[in-house]
């Protein structure tokens, strides 16, 4: 197993009485990967990523590398991953640009020797990366819902972890912002980042990742590349959907939904 593998086993989770997932196990997630989770709503795509986070009471066994993520500590998980939610939260008494450098605070040690000018270049070079450096005076709470979720990815991106967890990072972004993020979140998987991502979008989940985990009532259906994992069995069996899959010359995917099944 690769220091920069994801690996999932036996997991069970959920809410207080409410169990989510059962005894679940999927493939090695590796690292310098874009694996896209899939499903539909009710799934437990976003209870799996609070797992993995530390976010939720779980058993079984998590690892990264040699990092048992279940036993570790807050401190621990946060020298190793970042983790970016679909819920932001409604009142930060910070601007852009504090809120981003307060996660940077939040990284591995070698960061303490960082002076607070060296902390603000980095923060406001990730902001730049995103488009987004013109915001950085701005309070976090005065955002647009797009506005707000560039500045959440730039508070996970600015740490570079090594184990990135994303859910729907896009869901609130204009088409030129998605494609502009999802380059920005494939730089950092090229660059051996293990990147975890949520996405409800079918289609756009063929195009960017590397493999794709299809989700359904809080096990794992299939899992694999997304010519292996995306069928037309499978959205009639997940999604209800009487569809189809085509696989053009170029090797893209084209999901078309049909009806109902």
């Amino acid at each position: 197993m690769s220091a920069s593998d994801l690996t999932i086993r036996s997991l069970s989770a959920g809410y207080g009485a409410r169990k989510v997932l059962r005894d679940l196990s999927m493939p090695p997630i590796p690292g310098g990967k874009i694996t896209a989770l899939v499903g539909p709503n009710g799934a437990g795509k976003t209870t799996l990523l609070r797992a993995v986070a530390g976010l939720v009471p779980a058993s079984g066994d998590i690892r990264f590398g040699a990092l048992d993520m279940l036993t570790a500590s807050a401190s621990e998980r946060s020298r190793a991953m970042a983790f970016m939610p679909q819920f932001l939260p409604q009142r930060m008494a910070l601007s852009v640009l504090e809120s981003v450098i307060s996660a940077l605070r939040a990284s591995p040690p070698q960061i303490e020797r960082m002076d607070a000018a060296a902390f603000r270049d980095v923060a406001l070079e990730t902001l730049s990366g995103l488009g987004i450096v013109d915001l950085a005076l701005q309070p976090f709470d005065k955002l647009s819902g797009g506005q707000r979720q560039l500045a959440s990815l730039a508070q996970a991106l600015v740490r570079k972890p090594r184990l990135l967890l994303l859910d729907e990072p896009t869901s609130a972004l204009d088409l030129r912002h998605q494609l502009q993020v999802m380059n920005i979140v494939k730089t950092a998987a090229r660059g051996g980042t293990a990147v975890i991502a949520v996405l409800h979008d079918l289609q756009a989940a063929a195009r960017w990742a590397d493999s794709i985990v299809v989700m359904k009532s809080g096990a794992l259906y299939t899992s694999g590349a997304p010519a292996d994992a995306i069928s037309a069995t499978m959205l009639s069996d997940v999604y209800g959907i009487d569809g189809s899959v085509e696989t053009t010359s170029s090797g893209d995917i084209h999901i078309h939904a049909g009806r109902l099944a």
